[in-house]
């Protein structure tokens, strides 16, 4: 690439992630994990030095936990989803792909952690993203030999990194073996690391104008993945522009005590742009890295068939590519929630150590304003104190608690209310057949849906179409106690899946 196409590639780039964070920023991240940690709302500040209650109500984080507790049990044990068949010729072949690849998902990528993570993302955080991508990375082993003689240091020359040679005329040699890995990986995508072009509106980011992850790598992981050692040395390492995940674990300056391993600020970015001239935008792979703003430096460029995010959504949007979150569906019942039982723990504290009134003169105000259990209070009048009435709470404020819990239920959190539920139901098989399902689990049925219709399904297209055009020979995978192997250069091309998850417990019951 000229220098000239290299400036305006990069140029470019800037604008797009300056536009994307623009939109990144509409939606508040860090709030809606603070409502989760049960940090928000923040208790009442009174300038007259009264303590105040400082209780949180957890609902969304009650009712994310309840909800992947009633949602993930259809993720794990059979295959969550099938490839669908070209013909009736081709129902085993599809069969077996399908088992392949849930394989290599579930078991080789450790896929439950993956959902459980990307899953409670959606919940809290509007979106779930996951990276489906084919690694290629140079693994380097080291190993000290002792009593190498001088033939044997002929032949393993390439690999000696150094060497001392002791008083017999033998050597002691530090060796680094190299070896090239290459594997289908799939991993979780904190979202706030993943930058889109502000006007998308899909449920899928591969028809998006441009997708970038941005995030901090170690130095010695780009050379490792191929890029020249003398680039990435360059490369000044900023703090400026760390990701939000990053400064949430409290590791602002995610410092490194060697050079080697210093962290540098990487966008890796997919955009559909015309760099060849032809006036027809195509997917390119665009790899920046650098420091602050405005130091970054293109380390590589190349066409592009896929971009390797799959996200989804637990609740779809009205409009554009992020969801709804519980967070937002219960923020407001979090507020009223936790105000109203700050009212009655204030109101108990106020109970506990009541005011009264004292006739000067006619107590000691020592012993009044001592509070001791079995505390004596010297006194020449028995009517020199009185007990102040104080302010209680109506019944009614408990009973807007339980209306607050219907309308958590209504908004989405009623997988709280399920768990006692299915446990009946589990105990009573019967009784369990006969239910009728409720408004609850038609709910959390659909979270289980909306989920597997969109991040779950493309991330196993996207497995797919990795392993046909990367995966070389033979692939085994031993499933339900027999040994199936596949050839997946040998698979026909399939994109028609179908979700065969498990929606809810209830519905797994009967």
């Amino acid at each position: 690439m000229s220098i000239e196409t290299e400036s305006s590639l990069l140029q470019a780039i800037r604008k797009e992630i300056n536009w994307a964070e623009d939109d990144q920023n509409r939606y508040d991240i860090d709030k809606a994990l603070d409502y989760y940690d049960a940090k928000l709302p923040t208790p009442m500040e009174d300038d007259s030095g009264n303590d105040y209650s400082d209780v949180v109500s957890p609902e969304v984080r009650n009712a994310v936990e309840a909800t992947l507790a009633e949602v993930m049990p259809g993720f794990y044990g059979d295959t969550p989803v099938v490839f669908l068949p070209n013909g009736p010729m081709d129902e085993k072949q599809a069969s077996d792909e399908t088992k392949i690849v849930n394989h290599v998902f579930l078991v080789a990528n450790n896929g439950y952690t993956v959902l459980n993570r990307a899953f409670k993302d959606a919940m809290v955080c509007k979106t779930a993203v996951v990276r489906v991508s084919w690694e290629v990375c140079e693994r380097v082993e080291g190993q000290r030999l002792r009593n190498v003689d001088l033939a044997t240091m002929a032949m393993i020359q390439d690999t000696v990194t150094g060497a001392e040679q002791d008083e017999q005329g033998t050597y002691t040699a530090d060796v680094a073996n190299r070896q090239v890995e290459e594997k289908p990986t799939v991993e979780w995508v904190p979202i706030d690391q993943l930058l889109v072009n502000s006007d998308h509106d899909e449920t899928t980011l591969d028809n998006a104008r441009f997708v970038a992850q941005r995030r901090q790598v170690p130095a010695s992981d780009l050379v490792a993945i191929g890029y020249d050692e003398d680039l990435i040395q360059s490369l000044s390492h900023g703090t400026e522009d760390i990701d939000a995940y990053s400064r949430r674990h409290e590791n602002v300056e995610n410092q490194s005590a060697h050079d080697s391993t210093r962290p540098i600020t990487v966008a890796e970015c997919y955009y559909r742009i015309d760099l060849d001239g032809d006036g027809i935008a195509e997917l390119n792979r665009v790899i920046v890295a650098g420091g602050n703003k405005g130091s970054e430096k293109v380390l590589g460029y190349e066409p592009w068939d896929e971009q390797p995010f799959a996200m989804g959504v637990a609740f779809y949007a009205p409009r554009g590519w992020r969801g709804v979150s519980l967070t937002e569906r219960l923020s407001d019942i979090q507020d009223y929630k936790s105000d109203m039982m700050r009212q009655i723990l204030d109101a108990g504290w106020r109970n506990l150590s009541q005011r009264v009134t004292a006739v000067e003169r006619m107590v000691n105000i020592d012993d009044l304003m001592t509070s001791r259990t079995g505390g004596i209070v010297r006194v020449k009048d028995p009517a020199a104190v009185n007990p102040l009435p104080d302010v209680s709470l109506p019944h009614q404020s408990f009973a807007l608690l339980e209306q607050l819990d219907k309308m958590r239920r209504e908004a989405g959190g009623g997988a709280i209310d399920v768990a006692p539920q299915a446990q009946e139901m589990g105990a009573d098989s019967a009784h369990g057949v006969e239910r009728i399902m409720s408004a609850i689990e038609e709910t959390n049925a659909m979270v289980a849906k909306n989920l597997a219709e969109t991040l779950v399904t493309q991330i196993y297209q996207k497995l797919h179409r990795l392993l046909r055009k990367h995966w070389r020979g033979v692939i085994s995978a031993k499933v339900q106690g027999n040994w199936l192997e596949q050839v997946p250069q040998q698979w026909a091309h399939r994109n028609d899946t179908d979700v065969a998850v498990g929606l809810s417990t209830g519905i797994r019951m009967r």
